[in-house]
């Protein structure tokens, strides 16, 4: 896949509406391309600064008349965003948020399971948020309450069942839902792979298309696996560094224990 073709996928990306094998072909073209990459990540911003803005004052009337024209056939405007958002200024995003909010509604523009599944990827991969190094259970559940968190339950399966020492935590408020997220990683000493673990509230929409209580997912993303479960208005997920290390944390889920 060429730099025109990641390009021209990028939206329908984010929105979680390609095939697997067009993802992975994305995901793969934009970890070996740097200028395709920080085209997907203006093009990501874009989209939160879009969902944390639910409200906004109503477009001009001549903005709406171009829109519903162009909806209807009658005009043919060009479609630059693709290429344009990721360099917008951040005043400017602002506007262009508060003038199409109330036009295109947010909620079609809701979080699927795959497009968070691929953030928490990138986020596994890259690490860019500042993390704060930490090597117990107790650690990470006072890092977490002096943010205002709290640790989630699946910290003592890892540990116990999965045999995976802690190495940091983070607090940030740009996670795959747009909010606040905790996240965590630890490793596995026999198995030299990381794990990845976030918890965070359900971004708005979720339950459409993927109603709470329906078990976990697992879902492959380049060569990460992530398991996710979506129940209580939240969100729990792992990312692991291969199948076999899924697997073996999706047995020790379904493991009964004392």
């Amino acid at each position: 896949m060429n730099c025109r073709d990641t390009r021209d996928r990028l939206e329908r990306y984010l929105d979680g509406e390609l095939e697997m094998e067009a993802n992975l072909e994305v995901v793969g073209h934009l970890e070996a391309c740097s200028g395709c990459a920080s085209v997907f990540e203006g093009e990501r911003k874009f989209l939160d600064e879009i969902r944390r803005h639910g409200e906004g004052p109503p477009a001009p009337a001549p903005l709406r008349g171009r829109i519903e024209r162009a909806i209807a056939g009658d005009a043919s405007p060009a479609r630059p965003w693709p290429f344009a958002r990721a360099f917008i200024p951040a005043a400017a995003a602002a506007i262009l948020v508060a003038l199409f909010v109330s036009v295109f509604s947010v909620g079609t523009a809701a979080a699927s399971p795959d497009s968070i599944a691929h953030q928490a990827v990138a986020w596994h991969d890259g690490r860019s948020a500042a993390v704060v190094p930490l090597s117990s259970g107790p650690e990470l559940a006072s890092y977490f309450s002096s943010k205002g968190s709290k640790s989630c339950l699946h910290e003592k399966l890892v540990t116990a069942a999965m045999n995976y020492g802690y190495q940091s935590g983070c607090v940030e408020k740009s996670g795959p839902a747009g909010d606040v997220t905790c996240w965590w990683t630890a490793a596995c000493p026999k198995s030299g792979c990381r794990m990845t673990h976030a918890c965070f509230k359900a971004p708005p929409g979720l339950d459409r298309v993927w109603p709470p209580g329906q078990g976990l997912r697992t879902i492959p993303v380049g060569n990460r696996t992530v398991i996710m479960g979506h129940g209580n208005g939240m969100v729990c997920l792992f990312v692991m560094d291969n199948r076999g290390e899924a697997d073996r944390l999706t047995l020790a889920i379904n493991t009964p224990r004392d």
